[in-house]
């Protein structure tokens, strides 16, 4: 959580705590955790200023965003996967995804969907290439995934 003041004086400069951040128009308090720091915070922003107004917006930095958290939990698993992953021509680690390809057919009709039907493995370092068909152990797609039967 960020609070900020609309502006500031010189005046109430040294009165601010340690976590706020001084400039001649606004102070900024981050890192907000606490109900009791919020409120401690929006209090001194109303006070540092003139218009008696305090913005408050979340703290988007990812120490303090489970979604951005989340996402970066997932590129580290996906990372590791990848390094671990050896070319079997090679035996270089980083054997990975190059390309996806479209076309998984629909359960029902048989028409080619969006829906990745197969994946193309390259190695960073010979090149080495391998299709791998149905990555995600599915052979048919949902007739929800079709266009002609769920247009």
């Amino acid at each position: 959580m960020h609070v900020v003041s609309t502006d500031s004086s010189d005046s109430g400069i040294s009165e601010l705590r340690s976590n706020l951040r001084a400039t001649p128009t606004k102070s900024v308090a981050k890192g907000i955790t606490a109900e009791t720091d919020l409120v401690q915070a929006v209090t001194l922003a109303i006070e540092q200023s003139s218009e008696r107004k305090a913005h408050v917006e979340t703290d988007m930095r990812a120490l303090y965003n489970p979604t951005r958290m989340s996402a970066i939990a997932q590129a580290t698993q996906d990372l590791i996967a990848k390094a671990t992953n050896p070319c079997p021509s090679c035996g270089y680690p980083g054997f990975s995804i190059a390309q996806r390809f479209p076309g998984l057919p629909c359960r029902l009709c048989g028409a080619a969907t969006l829906l990745t039907h197969s994946v193309l493995y390259r190695c960073q370092h010979c090149q080495f290439q391998q299709d791998r068909p149905f990555p995600e152990s599915v052979q048919f797609a949902d007739p929800a995934n079709c266009f002609y039967c769920n247009p």
